[in-house]
């Protein structure tokens, strides 16, 4: 246990977000993981356009619905 507040910068090769809360973590994050990894679908989505004229690199996307129920939910807190 660690007896300090700790908080975790998370990605990938990092054990599961339940090995830092054993240890004592108060917060496991993201960070910027996630806008890293949207800007790598974009990077590769054009050059796949631009090299082969396809698309695929665009499959499992949310679709327009999912996103706007997502965008009109009304948050509880306000």
């Amino acid at each position: 246990m660690i007896d300090a507040r700790l908080n975790v910068m998370a990605g990938p090769g990092a054990p599961d977000a339940a090995v830092p809360v054993r240890l004592g973590a108060a917060r496991v994050s993201l960070g910027s993981g996630i806008a890293q990894a949207a800007h790598a679908v974009v990077r590769r989505a054009a050059a796949e356009m631009l090299e082969t004229g396809t698309y695929t690199a665009l499959a499992g996307g949310e679709d327009y619905g999912r996103l706007n129920a997502l965008m009109g939910e009304r948050r509880s807190d306000g």
